[in-house]
């Protein structure tokens, strides 16, 4: 059941934002009189289609990674002499960059909306404290500790951890002291502030699994959670041994767990085997034989499983601070934090240019397929905050000025303004050949990143 939500948290991302997209390209091409021959959802082979009282085909296809439409052009068809004025071509410069430019900012607009509506909703986020700094890492090495909380980088103010990730990711590769402010609590109650200065040359990022707070030694906090089982799955490794909801886990093999999460880390290091539990049930303790079954974990190793549930997770309020606003109060938070996003993006693809972020930190459909599985897992919020960020990075993408993309038909548009004349469409097919092959093989790297993570 897992893996079928897990296709439909997938699935259901992309056709709405594609459907977004493309259908803003659709409406304003109707609203500027031209003739639309085919409203595409996916690429390949048809699976429905149905046709409307103007001649518009509506298409669902095999590939549900893209969608097109497909307007009436007088460079690439005979035209009726009666539909000339219905071609895309012949439409003034200004709204032909419109229709073009309705996609990606449809996206955009979803985008600062989902981020509206989390924040008028109200989202509880945890401060930005340090749970650890690994020894010897990057962050020990400067001086900060556990219960340390962040509070600004480089003298820019960050307020939750996405905020400090996307900060962080702007100095990859960049061989700097990287100053940062904390709040450090004092044994008489009071709190200082600090600054320590982060030695980014001997900061390693994993090209494979980037991830800057691991890989500086930045542990965020995580509350305590016991030893004690909340909730037995049916059918589970742990029903069938016969576990219960309330068993105290006192050692597995003879090893004992300080929390929750150090059992599962165990568990998870033994698929497939036999282990010893001692337990404690209503103050009598008895020892369970238990065969852990096993799941695909991360790069599709084999992880073991026994199908238990922790106890709810309890974060203590000073831990935590809610970030809500009115209707219109959360209108500026909303579009900054959409900047910001495209910002780091911005960032990212110069990092790719300059040499500091190789082609390996790319994703691709299972990448996303991922994303959105741990999302919709995660609460309905996380999963609309998810749809926000992918339609922010889908409107990124499309502006960037490639053949083939929305960003490439945007630069023959300025040729055309300029020189008084558009580039010939033999010109601008070879171009667009070009773009093709320039995206195939950009997909295809992300493709291989995906399964090189799985495998490797």
């Amino acid at each position: 059941m897992g893996i079928i939500l897990n296709i439909l948290a997938f699935l259901g991302a992309i056709f709405l934002l594609i459907i977004i997209h493309e259908l803003a390209h659709f409406l304003v091409a109707r609203w500027c009189g031209v003739k639309i021959l085919r409203f595409s959802i996916g690429f390949g082979k048809a699976l429905f289609k149905w046709c409307d009282k103007l001649g518009t085909e509506y298409v669902l296809a095999l590939v549900p990674l893209g969608g097109y439409v497909k307007m009436l052009d007088g460079r690439e068809m005979e035209v009726k002499a009666e539909e000339k004025h219905l071609t895309f071509d012949v439409k003034p410069i200004w709204q032909r960059l419109f229709i073009i430019l309705a996609g990606p900012l449809s996206n955009m607009v979803f985008g600062i909306v989902v981020f509206w509506l989390i924040l008028v909703v109200g989202v509880m986020q945890p401060k930005t404290i340090l749970g650890d700094v690994v020894a010897h890492s990057v962050a020990s090495a400067a001086g900060l500790q556990t219960k340390d909380e962040i509070t600004a980088i480089a003298n820019k103010k960050v307020q939750d951890w996405q905020g400090i990730i996307l900060t962080l990711f702007s100095y990859v590769g960049d061989k700097v002291d990287l100053p940062v402010t904390i709040k450090r609590e004092k044994q008489n109650g009071f709190s200082v502030e600090k600054t320590f200065n982060l030695d980014l040359r001997q900061w390693k990022l994993d090209e494979w699994h980037p991830d800057p707070l691991r890989d500086l030694g930045i542990m965020p906090y995580q509350p305590f959670i016991p030893v004690v089982a909340g909730d037995v799955a049916s059918h589970s490794p742990a029903e069938k041994a016969g576990l219960v909801a309330g068993d105290k886990i006192i050692s597995i093999n003879e090893q004992h767990f300080s929390d929750w999460m150090q059992m599962i880390d165990f568990i998870r290091m033994h698929p497939n085997q036999k282990l010893l539990f001692v337990i404690d049930r209503q103050g009598k303790t008895m020892q369970k034989m238990i065969v852990s079954g096993w799941r695909f974990g991360e790069q599709w190793h084999k992880v073991g499983y026994l199908g238990i549930q922790s106890l709810p997770v309890q974060w203590p309020a000073e831990m935590m601070y809610e970030e809500k606003y009115s209707l219109f109060g959360a209108v500026m938070p909303a579009i900054k934090q959409s900047y910001d996003f495209i910002a780091f993006n911005v960032i990212v693809l110069q990092k790719l240019f300059t040499g500091k972020l190789t082609l390996r930190v790319l994703g691709g459909p299972i990448s996303i397929f991922q994303s959105a599985a741990v999302a919709a897992q995660k609460g309905v919020m996380v999963y609309v905050g998810f749809l926000g960020m992918l339609s922010l990075m889908l409107a990124f993408v499309n502006l960037l000025p490639i053949p083939a993309l929305d960003g490439g038909y945007i630069l023959f548009l300025c040729y055309e303004t300029i020189i008084r004349k558009p580039l010939s469409l033999r010109v601008q097919t070879l171009i667009l050949r070009f773009g093709l092959i320039f995206l195939v093989l950009l997909m295809s790297q992300g493709v291989f990143n995906d399964f090189k993570r799985l495998f490797w």
